[in-house]
């Protein structure tokens, strides 16, 4: 007689796939190996559907089982029984392979010894379902010494780590799609037949936890009624299930077996774990709310996870499946009003305000000791905040609610965070709801910080008019109620928010009246950061001295209370200075000092943006492979501590250099990687910026149409958001393209927009660069005396600003429209001047131009000599340089100089190299002129 008990597997049956093949991988692995007996232990909450898979798996391969194939119920966890005695399983397992009850000895250990004897010599399927405990498994497992080759599957609640098998399967909650499948399935009609779409499916399936054990009795109901009229249903329960009573009673019962099951001592943490706010809670919560040391709360939450009654989710954290929630709030006895459940989350909210705080100090910190710290480094602060800011949230809203004496504190600790992590929105809500709590109470000096947090919030999102609204109500309350610092406070937000409206005048007012209040009332730190802002202001009106000036000071103040984050906060900003000063070698030592502090005090975001400027300035310097390493090591870090708009600034970096580079493809990839993340996180001058890029990029590849497009498009975004220095940069842009069109009159047009606005707002660099546009449109119709008028205004500001750079891209123009005239004198005077100033600030690529421009000129006046040596050293550092375009214009001029001087081959050789190269960066056109010329000349030989 063969002992059959199996139980055939459901008929509906959907996804498992993976849990099936691990099972089956399990089996096969043990095999190969000779080991007897195949172990493994099925584990998950009440109706995951553990039964199912282990009855799945036995189907499969009950043919290979022919001494016996066993499911024995094992009642650990089934309302209204208790678990079953190992000894009576073990005879009602005697009697069913064929022993007479006679026979079968009384003393529990005997029948083990009978039971294992009879496994050792044959081949035997068992399944041993709906386990307690490991103690209630161990007497009808096979013996150590079996070598029949049995297969013996468990299936329990508990994790039941005690037992040695195999395999250790988790059966969590079924994939969404996989749930929305078995709704369909449960339902006994075709997809055409339900009344529900894709979107309402997903949602019930949501409400049902995506839990078989509701989703089939949720699915039945759909043969009767639609998709929607269930989702109304279960959307205004308390709780999903509540008037659905087969699901609920199910659900219901299959927490409440598994609840009895545990020990007080559980059941008191896991009645805890209810009464949290959540959304998810760590070891250090729980701990809060029970009043128990931290690590007796990480043993008991871990215990409670190896029974299946808590979810694990990464970073030590946990939560509840979302039907079971109420059941288990149910069992406590206990309401959100009683007296020890308040206590207890005002405990929990004291320990979130002081965690929250001290992980928000570290990861800003100007200390280098964190002894003592619940935070080593910053790294680990942020991986705290990052994993614990659903909790966090809710917390700070609950905390309100309660009314919890110190919950603006909180509220203001977590909003704060939020703005760090560039979740706006939520920081914007969450401040609403402190002006509201605010308001509510008669607190006006919380009326006025919830107003300021407003105001940074929408000055972040690019929302400079909404800002200044926000920070203005603020000013009002905080001068009505006499609080100085307030008012100092909101001041200096109105200065930056003017400083981001291009309105310089205005915000260094604000800034000065800020840095008034603040030596009034004797707040150092407020002063240096007033003055820190006045050097940015300054600045940006291209008041480079005033600004290093501004800039000292604030240091100075920084060393002197000992603030090494302000420090690094000032050298960096030197370093900004020193670098539109075209002083590289000071801005690198800058940017070398802050970095060097950034990492002392273990600030990773200061790090990458000092990279970020260490790109910078060695961009300017033509050293591109280096720029892309520093832009690169700030990306990485970016990407390590979630700065998502720091990402985004150094893509827009590594597009720049790839676009120096004539790497056009690549510069678009990076351009369009910042434009999603701005996207993403709703930066509208970001995304105006990568579109900048996007238009730079596709200009050069003569794509004038979609060029414009983006110059259009982000000529717009700066309009919503009044950035009138972005629109006067994209309206150069769209001159740029006019004028490569040859509507010159359309380029005048949009270079004049550009030059009334750099007036405007007091952009003088922007003047000149505008000039410089105006000056190319004059020279290209022929009109050389207004060019040189317009290129002298330019490098006239140029040289009152300090800008070298731009002086020597003045004079490089002067110099071609000197050589236009047949002034060739002049044009070499001045492409002279301009290659020792690009010498002089380390500019490779300006120097190679004012070579091409030198070699130009010579060859007009019959120097081929002279012109051939300028062609060759501009080319070689063309070629130094990787500057593919500039490699091209030289070669071309070669050939024509050669061809001039009667030397075809070297003229058809140099036509060669520059359709090559023109051809391989997409310059279609003067690919194919070169070609010609190089066929020209080859008929001709």
């Amino acid at each position: 007689m063969v002992a059959d008990t199996l139980v055939p597997p459901p008929a509906i049956w959907v996804g498992r796939e993976e849990e099936l093949d691990r099972l089956r991988q399990a089996r096969r692995q043990a095999q190969a190996a000779g080991r007897p007996v195949v172990l493994s232990a099925v584990h998950g909450m009440g109706g995951a559907g553990k039964t199912a898979l282990a009855r799945a798996l036995a189907a499969e391969v009950a043919a290979d089982y022919p001494d016996g194939r066993i499911e024995v119920d094992l009642f650990g966890f089934t309302p209204g029984h208790e678990p079953r005695d190992p000894g009576e399983v073990l005879g009602e397992l005697l009697a069913q392979v064929g022993f007479d009850p006679a026979d079968i000895p009384a003393h529990p250990q005997a029948k083990v010894g009978l039971w294992r004897s009879w496994l050792a010599s044959r081949r035997v399927l068992l399944i041993l379902d709906n386990a307690r405990d490991a103690a209630q498994v161990q007497p009808l497992l096979p013996g150590v010494g079996a070598a029949g080759g049995c297969l013996v599957v468990v299936t329990s609640r508990n994790q039941l780590t005690e037992l040695d098998a195999a395999a250790r399967i988790r059966v969590d909650t079924l994939p969404p799609q996989d749930a929305a499948a078995l709704l369909v399935e449960a339902a006994g009609r075709s997809r055409a037949e339900i009344r529900a779409t894709g979107e309402e499916l997903a949602e019930l399936a949501r409400l049902c936890g995506y839990l078989p054990l509701a989703l089939r009795p949720v699915g039945a109901l759909l043969a009767r009624l639609s998709a929607a009229e269930l989702i109304e249903v279960m959307r205004a329960a308390d709780h999903p299930l509540h008037y659905l009573d087969e699901a609920d009673r199910a659900a219901r019962t299959a927490f409440t077996v598994s609840y009895q099951a545990l020990s007080p001592a559980l059941r008191e943490v896991l009645g805890a774990c209810a009464w949290h706010p959540g959304p998810d809670f760590d070891a250090g919560s729980l701990a809060a709310l029970t009043a128990k040391p931290r690590p007796l709360a990480a043993v008991r939450l871990a215990e409670l996870l190896q029974r299946n009654m808590l979810i694990g989710l990464p970073h030590g954290r946990y939560t509840f499946h979302d039907l079971f929630l109420g059941y288990a709030r149910h069992h406590t006895g206990y309401s959100a009003d009683d007296p020890g459940v308040r206590q207890a989350r005002h405990r929990l909210y004291q320990h979130l305000t002081a965690t929250t705080d001290t992980a928000i100090s570290t990861l800003t910190t100007k200390s280098t000791n964190h002894t003592g710290n619940a935070f080593a480094t910053p790294t680990q602060a942020r991986t705290w905040l990052s994993a614990a800011t659903g909790e966090l949230t809710t917390a700070a809203y609950t905390a309100l609610t309660d009314h919890w004496s110190q919950a603006p504190t909180l509220a203001h600790h977590v909003a704060r965070w939020l703005r760090l992590d560039d979740r706006y929105e939520q920081a914007a809500g969450l401040y609403t709801a402190l002006h509201t709590t605010a308001q509510t109470t008669g607190d006006q000096r919380g009326q006025a910080d919830a107003l300021q947090g407003l105001g940074i919030t929408a000055r972040l999102q690019n929302e400079y008019g909404r800002a200044a609204d926000y920070h203005h109500q603020a000013l009002q309350i905080y001068q009505d109620i006499g609080n100085r610092r307030g008012q100092a406070n909101a001041l200096h937000s109105l200065g930056i928010t003017a400083q981001l409206q291009d309105e310089y005048g205005r915000a260094a007012d604000y800034h000065h009246q800020a840095l008034q209040i603040y030596q009034d009332i004797d707040d150092r730190l407020g002063q240096a950061d007033a003055l820190h802002s006045l050097g940015i202001t300054a600045r940006l009106q291209n008041e480079y001295g005033r600004a290093a000036d501004y800039h000292h000071q604030a240091l100075q103040i920084y060393q002197d209370i000992d603030d090494r984050l302000g420090q690094a906060n000032a050298l960096h900003s030197l370093g900004i200075t020193a670098q539109l000063q075209n002083e590289y070698g000071r801005a690198a030592d800058y940017h070398h000092q802050a970095l060097q502090i950034y990492q002392d005090i273990g600030n990773r975001g200061g790090q990458a943006d000092a990279l970020q400027g260490l790109g910078e300035t060695t961009r300017l310097q033509d050293e591109y492979g280096r720029a892309a390493n520093y832009y690169g090591r700030a990306l990485q870090i970016y990407q390590d501590i979630g700065d998502r708009g720091g990402q985004a600034d150094a893509l827009q970096g590594l597009g720049d250099i790839a676009r120096l580079q004539d790497e056009y493809g690549r510069a678009a990839n990076y351009y369009g990687r910042a434009l999603q993340i701005y996207q993403d996180i709703g930066n509208r001058g970001g995304q105006a910026d990568a579109l900048q890029g996007l238009g730079e990029t596709t200009r050069l590849q003569d794509e004038y149409g979609r060029a414009a497009n983006y110059y259009g498009r982000a000529l717009q975004i700066y309009q919503d958001i009044g950035n009138r220095g972005g629109q006067a940069d994209a309206l150069q842009g769209l001159g740029d393209i006019a004028r490569l069109q040859d509507e010159y009159g359309r380029a005048a047009n949009y270079y004049g927009r550009a030059l009334q606005i750099y007036q405007d707002i007091g952009d003088r660099r922007g003047q000149a660069d505008a000039l410089q546009g105006l000056g190319d449109i004059a020279r290209l119709q022929d009109e050389y005396g207004r060019a040189a008028n317009y290129y002298g205004r330019a490098l006239q500001i140029y040289q009152d600003i300090g800008d070298r750079r731009g002086q020597a891209n003045a004079l490089h123009s002067l110099g071609i429209t000197a050589r236009l005239q047949n002034e060739y004198g002049r044009a070499a005077d001045y492409h002279h001047q301009a290659l020792q100033i690009y010498q002089d600030i380390g500019n490779r690529g300006g120097q190679a131009n004012a070579l091409q421009g030198l070699g130009i000129t010579a060859q007009s006046q019959n120097e081929y000599g002279r012109a051939a040596d300028y062609h060759h050293q501009a080319l070689q550092i063309y070629q130094d340089i990787d500057d593919r375009l500039g490699q091209a214009n030289a070669h071309l001029g070669l050939a024509l100089l050669a061809e001039g001087q009667g030397q075809p081959q070297t003229a058809a050789q140099a036509y060669q190299s520059a359709a090559t190269l023109y051809t391989e960066i997409g310059f279609t056109e003067q690919a194919n002129q070169c070609s010609t010329a190089y066929q020209r000349i080859k008929r001709k030989a």
